[in-house]
């Protein structure tokens, strides 16, 4: 017997497409199937969920982008592009960020504020972007000991948002 779509192993958790690659009612399925997860899953099974379909994920389509959120951490990946966030005591941490990430976010950053928001958790960081409103947002990032601002415009933030409900 193969697996329910709708099993853990085969969940789409915030999975994006390119535009040309949508079929009709897919978007309200994603979401309903993303609504399911949360509610279904345990934190641990919706990111190992993500990760196993981000795995499996058929290469028809040339751009894949998985993001993956819970309460402790954001896991996302646009084709060689990765960055990971953990919530921690002193801001969230960036365990994994390639070199290439617009946001400039290297390895073993502490994110601490956005906009006025103090950055604690991964929620906090997800509710002062979607207060920026699509507008460029000031982030203060521990490198090394030194406070760094960078600014991230709402191009290169976007991505780390979860997509709006139907």
């Amino acid at each position: 017997m193969g697996k329910q779509p709708g099993s853990p192993s085969t969940v789409r958790f915030h999975h994006r497409y390119e535009p040309d690659s949508l079929m009709p009612c897919s978007l309200a399925s994603s979401a309903l199937i993303a609504l399911t997860a949360c509610c279904l899953l345990h934190p641990g099974q919706a990111d190992a969920a993500t990760r196993a379909h981000a795995a499996s994920a058929s290469s028809s389509t040339s751009t894949q982008e998985v993001l993956a959120i819970d309460d402790t951490r954001l896991n996302w990946r646009h084709d060689d592009q990765i960055l990971e966030l953990v919530a921690s005591s002193d801001g969230l941490l960036v365990t994994q960020a390639s070199a290439s990430l617009s946001l400039q976010l290297q390895r073993g950053d502490r994110v601490r504020t956005a906009g006025r928001t103090q950055i604690t958790t991964i929620a906090t960081l997800l509710a002062a972007l979607q207060a920026a409103a699509g507008n460029p947002i000031a982030v203060d990032v521990m490198r090394d000991g030194v406070q760094v601002h960078l600014i991230w415009t709402a191009a290169t933030y976007t991505p780390l948002l979860p997509p709006a409900a139907p």
